[in-house]
């Protein structure tokens, strides 16, 4: 969705009990009339209902995961660039989605967690940048959330590659929002998110301690619960058990990519 309201530029749907789109998704298309068309994926294959409201085929959804995961869609004949720089958490969205279509997802999840730096900058000799992460409900049933916590308190975790990361050698930054009207036992200190339904926030943090040249991957450790308070989350859990499932793991993201213009790097900090 743009910034200001309006039509959204994008949209996203998967279509489970075929490989071949029906009326009602390119219905759902026509009712969303999003700017730069609306992607359909199967289990099997992509499609494109366009901006025009005709069907065209995209690829094999394996196919098209790939073009995503390594971030190329020139082999993706789409009128969306996902990825294009503005697009890179619809494009995290659309190839989480499509891993789950093709089997490739790897957590059984109901809560899906993504998370992306973007507009470096330098200020006071520190390296800023803004962290947005988004919390997509992929499961049946309807969750809960503490708001406080949910996309507030993040583990951000930087190392040479995806291979070191996955030996676990990396550095740690935490970054935590804190909220003072916080209070475990208020129903206003809580959300609920709907299957399909996300929630996405943005917040500027600034990259203390941390050398970023030789570092050339990320990966983060979303809290959706207050560490050191797991003991109190069982009598909120009966209490919410009718509206649906309190949701208090904390969920680890893909691997991906990290990098800073050398420029950047190189000037920042220097008087």
């Amino acid at each position: 969705m743009p910034a200001g309201g309006g039509r959204p530029q994008f949209a996203f749907h998967s279509h489970v009990l075929s490989d071949v789109p029906e009326d009602s998704d390119v219905f759902y298309a026509m009712t969303r009339r999003a700017e730069q068309g609306e992607w359909v994926a199967t289990r099997k294959y992509t499609y494109e209902v366009t901006p025009g409201f005709s069907l065209g085929y995209l690829g094999e959804t394996k196919d098209i995961t790939q073009f995503l995961d390594q971030g190329d869609c020139r082999g993706v004949p789409a009128h969306a660039n996902l990825c294009a720089d503005a697009s890179k958490l619809a494009r995290l969205e659309a190839l989480s989605t499509l891993r789950r279509l093709i089997g490739a997802a790897p957590s059984a999840s109901p809560l899906e967690a993504l998370a992306l730096f973007s507009n470096a900058r330098c200020k006071d000799g520190q390296i800023w940048l803004t962290l947005t992460t988004s919390l997509r409900n992929v499961g049946d049933e309807n969750l809960i959330l503490l708001k406080s916590t949910a996309g507030n308190w993040i583990q951000a975790r930087f190392a040479g590659s995806r291979t070191a990361l996955v030996r676990e050698e990396y550095q740690k930054l935490v970054f935590a929002a804190v909220d003072p009207q916080h209070d475990l036992h208020r129903d206003e200190s809580y959300m609920l998110l709907s299957p399909g339904m996300k929630l996405e926030q943005s917040m500027e943090i600034f990259l203390a301690d941390l050398d970023p040249k030789d570092k050339r991957a990320v990966q983060f450790l979303i809290f959706t619960w207050l560490p050191g308070q797991e003991n109190q989350a069982e009598p909120i859990r009966e209490r919410f058990a009718k509206l649906g499932l309190l949701y208090t793991e904390p969920i680890l993201t893909e691997p991906m990519d990290f990098a800073l213009d050398q420029q950047l790097m190189d000037s920042c900090g220097k008087k």
